[in-house]
């Protein structure tokens, strides 16, 4: 049977038995969101990896504690997940003090294509470099809403979860960080031509 077909779950479960194909699987699913999460996060090319290291030890250590609640819905799994990503990752910049710059060719690291083609694609290149840029700029926790509910597709109920707060209080992070970006986009963005 494959264990590329099982749900996080079953995959958890397994791992707790010291399944390595059950976990391998797992970090196949999670670890380029992960690491992408942690990037974001930290503004940072080279901690994320150490980051997400640590996390997936701690999931291959600690997957028999993990516990779904009792007629809950949802990927309690990835949630979990995430908290450990939130919390290794606001411990190790507060370990290090530190926030690392991001190169000088920023907006290529996060976007490949070739923006020059048209017209359109640099409008959405600029577009998407503000946002990259109003994005480092909110604080960690906004950052993180912003990352797990609208880029890694957690629900409100699960990212609140992992970010260890009450959905209230989740829902006014999310507030706040999107009228933030609002804000950040429209500074950056060159203002349209008035005709």
């Amino acid at each position: 049977m494959s264990m590329t077909g099982l749900c996080d779950d079953e995959l958890i479960a397994l791992t707790a038995q010291k399944d390595q194909q059950a976990f391998a699987v797992l970090a196949d699913r999670y670890m380029p969101q992960a690491l992408r999460f942690v990037a974001k996060l930290t503004g940072s090319r080279d901690l994320p990896d150490d980051i997400v290291q640590d996390v997936f030890f701690k999931i291959w250590v600690k997957a028999g504690s993990f516990k779904k609640r009792d007629g809950a819905q949802g990927n309690h799994v990835k949630a979990w997940i995430y908290r450990l990503l939130y919390n290794q990752t606001i411990d190790a910049l507060r370990k290090n003090k530190r926030y690392v710059a991001l190169p000088e060719n920023y907006d290529e690291f996060f976007s490949a294509d070739d923006h020059k083609e048209s017209e359109l694609h640099t409008l959405q290149y600029q577009q998407d470099v503000a946002l990259g840029k109003a994005m480092d700029d909110l604080p960690h926790s906004q950052k993180a809403a912003v990352m797990m509910f609208y880029f890694d597709g957690l629900s409100q109920k699960d990212a609140a979860a992992s970010m260890g707060i009450s959905l209230s209080a989740f829902e006014a992070l999310l507030f706040r960080a999107r009228a933030s970006l609002k804000t950040g986009c429209n500074r950056l963005l060159p203002e349209e031509p008035k005709v």
